[in-house]
């Protein structure tokens, strides 16, 4: 299991699933591992299944922290991550970049924009993946939108929408040469939050065509439906 961040959305399936998994490896920074097990996995809000933190240890989740910006190996299995930090509000979050054998996938995690963040953690991760666009080897990116383009900055919350992700991918398309190299990457949109006081939910729907000028640098761009399998 991968885990990005230690928010209660990102991490209720491992705690409600933890009953019924035997030694799970679970790899995630040690922010989020320490949260984990200090204030979840403590005998007081669900019982400890990981193999840190204090009282009896069950062992079902086997934490492993990752550090940013090197190769893990994921046990028992040919797969291979590097960890890329995030700013997701006051919160660091995590971008995975998956590696089985030459290809890659990238996975991010709730993040906002640098821009906005004054960081420069995007930059980098597009900076990294650039040459493996070039060699096509770059399958797949799966990143957030949030919300759509009539969210204020101010009310972003450290989290994207389809004009952030527009910018983002000039950016990215001026480091593969505004080549057609990144028409082979297939750009995935998640995390859309629901718009649950409208009587009709339209985040997707306005979503989807806000992100339709995505297009220009990726001929795929695909709204995930949950339970879909996508192949790449």
């Amino acid at each position: 299991a991968l885990i990005t961040h230690k928010h209660i959305d990102h991490i209720a399936g491992l705690i409600v699933g933890s009953t019924e998994i035997s030694r799970l490896p679970v790899y995630a920074s040690y922010s989020a591992i320490k949260a984990l097990t200090h204030y979840i996995f403590n005998w007081k809000i669900w019982p400890n299944f990981t193999d840190k933190g204090t009282g009896l240890k069950l062992k079902r989740l086997l934490m492993r922290p990752v550090i940013f910006k090197r190769w893990t190996s994921i046990a028992n299995t040919p797969y291979q991550i590097m960890a890329f930090p995030l700013q997701h509000g006051r919160l660091t979050s995590t971008a995975y970049l998956i590696k089985h054998k030459q290809e890659y996938v990238l996975f991010f995690g709730d993040t906002g924009d640098d821009a906005i963040n004054h960081t420069q953690h995007l930059h980098h991760i597009w900076k990294f993946i650039a040459p493996l666009i070039k060699h096509q080897q770059l399958k797949a990116i799966l990143i957030e939108s949030s919300y759509d383009n009539s969210q204020p900055n101010k009310a972003m919350h450290g989290h994207l929408r389809p004009d952030l992700l527009v910018k983002n991918a000039e950016y990215l398309s001026t480091l593969v040469n505004n080549s057609n190299d990144l028409h082979t990457v297939t750009l995935f949109v998640i995390h859309i939050k629901p718009h649950f006081y409208l009587q009709t939910n339209t985040a997707r729907q306005t979503i989807q065509r806000e992100t339709r000028i995505l297009s220009r640098y990726f001929t795929n761009v695909i709204l995930p439906q949950q339970g879909k399998l996508y192949a790449l």
